[in-house]
């Protein structure tokens, strides 16, 4: 016989200290139209970095480094793009 379904966690106090505890917030203020476009103009040079090392066989030491620096770029965009939507997340 099955048991009842747990119930799903809805609470939303999840902050992305939480998720990623070894890194502190990135935007502390309300992100502003230059921050969104500076980091997608980073994201680009990113981008061309990245296939710059892959045409010329870079080492995979290389790569991973570019990779986690435009994981961490995109990632920066998202909440920026949050935060200039919404504004910034409540204090605790």
């Amino acid at each position: 016989m099955r048991s009842a379904p747990a119930t799903a966690d809805t609470s939303t106090d999840m902050n992305e200290s939480a998720l990623r505890p070894d890194r502190q917030p990135a935007l502390r203020r309300r992100a502003n139209r230059s921050d969104v476009e500076a980091l997608v103009e980073r994201i680009g040079e990113l981008v061309r970095e990245r296939q710059d090392l892959r045409r010329n066989a870079a080492s995979l030491a290389a790569l991973e480094r570019n990779r986690l620096e435009l994981g961490e770029a995109q990632r920066d965009l998202s909440l920026a793009l949050i935060e200039a939507h919404h504004g910034p997340p409540p204090a605790a």
